[in-house]
């Protein structure tokens, strides 16, 4: 005997495989074994990709019942071929980090910064990468930093007046270097 891969390893699945339509019953009702294991195999299908096999019966049902509703007009002019084609589009977004981090940057995500020399040297990092970004900043970009590291070394930005909030507020939050730290970087210039 000859079966499909689904069933291939599971030995509860062989067996209900084996007795498939020996007085079992599963909806729709099938008529012969063969019918019952191209429905098993659908069931297996469902439970291995976490679907639920009533909504996906339901669901081709009412695609094949819309499409019969568009041909039956030309079913009533005479013999004709019709071809009857489904395409399904899955749109799967995964989370990605909104910016790709320069590689082999700091690799402190793991320490806690303790001291003060670590702190500013977090924050001259964080303000030496900030400029030379051309927008506004969050803790995403700086995926080589903790985000509860990011949000202490942004606390002390703020309340020193190098960095601010960008207005409205947005999630994840994003912050902009003040005229203050731009006007002290062009004097030290001078």
């Amino acid at each position: 005997m000859v079966y499909p891969i689904e069933v291939l390893g599971n030995p509860k699945r062989v067996r209900e495989w084996d007795n498939a339509h020996k007085g079992g019953r599963i909806n729709p009702r099938a008529r012969s074994k063969e019918q019952h294991q191209a429905l098993l195999r659908l069931k297996y299908f469902c439970e291995d990709n976490g679907l639920d096999i009533c909504h996906l019966i339901v669901s081709h049902a009412q695609s094949d019942i819309a499409a019969f509703d568009k041909i039956q007009p030309i079913k009533k002019a005479g013999t004709t071929v019709i071809n009857l084609q489904q395409q399904n589009t899955f749109i799967s977004k995964v989370s990605r980090p909104r910016r790709v981090p320069d590689p082999g940057l700091l690799s402190m995500s793991k320490r806690d910064i303790s001291g003060t020399t670590y702190r500013g040297a977090f924050e001259s990092y964080i303000i030496l990468k900030a400029l030379q970004m051309q927008h506004s900043f969050c803790f995403r970009d700086f995926l080589e930093i903790s985000p509860n590291h990011f949000k202490k070394i942004i606390s002390r930005l703020k309340r020193k007046g190098l960095v601010s909030p960008v207005e409205p507020r947005t999630c994840p939050r994003f912050y902009r270097l003040t005229p203050k730290l731009l006007m002290s970087l062009v004097i030290r210039e001078y």
